[in-house]
């Protein structure tokens, strides 16, 4: 049970997360998120995941709402073994299409995004 809680050593936490991510990482797209990665800093097979929602995403209701279920996302994934660190930024425009429910379109574009990064 304890591997399905979402601790804060597999959060991107600290400027210095976030400017090692900058740096020279690759990018995977899909229509909703996009994801900057690379090896993880710690170089430990445990990844690390930050979430980024501009205020253009919504109000703080609908920008947390769509962090949750990220990070639900991430927790329940085999993802979280890769050893990446990875930063997800949610496009502005995620809540003007009413297509799918949220959980939906995160579930989807997660999993298109992880797809494409290549396994450790």
């Amino acid at each position: 049970m304890s591997s399905e809680k979402y601790l804060k050593s597999s959060r991107l936490l600290t400027k210095g997360d976030f400017a090692h991510l900058k740096s020279n990482s690759s990018i995977s797209k899909s229509k909703w998120l996009m994801a900057f990665y690379k090896e993880g800093f710690n170089n430990t097979s445990d990844s690390r995941i930050g979430i980024s929602a501009s205020k253009k995403v919504g109000n703080a209701v609908k920008r947390n709402r769509v962090k949750r279920q990220i990070r639900e996302f991430f927790r329940k994934s085999k993802y979280k073994e890769l050893g990446k660190d990875v930063l997800v930024v949610v496009h502005p425009k995620f809540y003007k299409d009413d297509s799918n429910s949220v959980a939906e379109k995160i579930n989807n574009s997660m999993d298109q995004i992880f797809r494409r990064i290549p396994n450790g």
